[in-house]
């Protein structure tokens, strides 16, 4: 995750420093680094990864060019809406949990868990989306700085652990199920109670 934050870090660092414009066209660069050192590495880039890319590239490039900060407002609600409803469009055509196709391999659990958690983070990811737009056409360009970085950042981190804590106590309560029942081999098919 740290990773993840590091050019929004450094956009904020940036901006303080040298004002909007540089720091869009930082963030522009860092992104694509970070992309780069992936695909070097050999690591996956995840959807989420590419669509913020392309869209920082796209915003950002439209910022500078019409010197118009508008434009790199909009990328954290257009991203985020991206991913909510990647989130859902996904469940939509496949049938199958975005979720747990991402993270089945870190984590078994009922197919419920996986679909109240994809409802809860596209949830999550719309009202970020809006509260984004409502501080960026409302509030001056250093408020919407701090916002990006300690509201929508902060509220994030703060959602995720919310998430965190549901799952493992859910991991709890399967654990205490086998215990009781044992030979249960896949969790994913046990029905649970919330």
């Amino acid at each position: 995750m740290l990773w993840e934050m590091i050019p929004v870090i450094l956009f904020f660092i940036a901006f303080k420093l040298w004002g909007i414009y540089a720091a869009t066209a930082i963030l522009m660069v860092l992104l694509s680094g970070q992309i780069l050192i992936k695909k070097i590495s050999g690591l996956k880039v995840n959807p989420a990864q590419w669509v913020t890319l392309i869209v920082v590239l796209v915003l950002g490039g439209t910022t500078l060019w019409l010197q118009d900060e508008r434009f790199i407002k909009l990328k954290p609600s257009l991203v985020y809406m991206a991913m909510g409803a990647g989130l859902l469009a996904g469940r939509a055509i496949t049938g199958k949990s975005v979720l747990q196709r991402l993270a089945s391999q870190k984590l078994d659990l009922p197919l419920l868990v996986w679909y109240r958690l994809e409802w809860l983070w596209a949830g999550f990811f719309f009202f970020a989306a809006a509260a984004n737009l409502i501080v960026a056409q409302h509030y001056s360009t250093e408020i919407w700085v701090n916002f990006k970085l300690f509201g929508l950042m902060g509220a994030t981190f703060i959602f995720a652990l919310i998430q965190a804590i549901y799952i493992t106590a859910t991991l709890s309560k399967l654990e205490a199920l086998e215990s009781i029942s044992p030979g249960i081999e896949n969790k994913s098919q046990v029905k649970h109670e919330p």
